[in-house]
């Protein structure tokens, strides 16, 4: 890849991460780039409609084509088609928050899920990113990556401040039992249940999880649905010749 467009890719990277509209500046801090090179490549980027500019604030957000590229991408897995009656059913039965979750790079994103109705649940955002250490649906990914592509992962670990050989011990659980459960994992009070999805060469690339109240979502309320979870991911086709185990 071109220098210019990794630094191209990089811009539209940081915008699409940010919870807010970012501004020239901002977007040459982050990027390292001179403000003439990033000028002129923010202004190809608008040019082309994978970001706006708004005239006001000057700010930069994501643009349709950026977005209209991310829905070819999940309608191309057909993700969300696949995934919704399953999705649906889980939270039914067991009343609590489900959700699928796909690997990018060292993060998981939330692609789809559906709430509770319970008034005291586990919200989701869809679209949301948290490092693959971070929780259980990253960790059950986390688990069954190469020695080489886990580096990345485990590093942020570290940097974050995370016991390294205590979070190895739960990928190697992990990979025993082929699911997570977890109280306070990420969040204080939040039970939650994952199990992994996988390519046919063994790659793993998402995972599917069922998360609620810790006082209600309890470890053997969790242990009780697991076979229920474990059936929806056989079942969710996410791309040809995915698979789970």
């Amino acid at each position: 890849m071109s220098t210019s467009a990794a630094r191209t890719l990089d811009l539209m990277a940081f915008v699409a991460a940010s919870e807010r509209p970012l501004g020239l500046m901002e977007l040459v801090e982050q990027s390292g780039l001179d403000k003439s090179t990033a000028g002129r490549l923010l202004s190809f980027l608008v040019q082309r409609g994978f970001l706006n500019r708004d005239p006001v604030t000057k700010r930069y957000t994501v643009g349709p084509a950026f977005i209209a590229l991310g829905a070819a991408a999940l309608n191309r897995w057909e993700l969300k088609a696949n995934a919704a009656a399953h999705l649906r059913r889980l939270c039914e039965v067991t009343g609590e928050t489900s959700s699928l979750h796909l690997r990018v790079g060292d993060e998981r994103i939330c692609v789809a899920g559906v709430e509770s109705s319970h008034p005291v649940r586990r919200v989701l955002t869809i679209g949301e990113r948290v490092p693959l250490h971070a929780s259980p649906t990253g960790k059950v990914i986390l688990a069954f990556l190469d020695e080489n592509e886990a580096k990345g992962p485990l590093a942020a670990a570290r940097a974050a401040g995370i016991d390294v050989l205590v979070l190895e011990r739960t990928l190697a659980r992990i990979r025993e039992q082929r699911h997570m459960i977890g109280v306070g994992d990420r969040t204080p009070g939040v039970g939650a249940v994952s199990v992994p999805l996988f390519e046919q060469d063994g790659t793993p690339v998402a995972s599917l999880t069922i998360a609620g109240p810790a006082d209600r979502w309890t470890p053997s309320r969790m242990e009780e649905c697991l076979p229920l979870l474990r059936a929806a991911a056989e079942q969710i086709c996410i791309a040809p010749g995915v698979r789970t185990i």
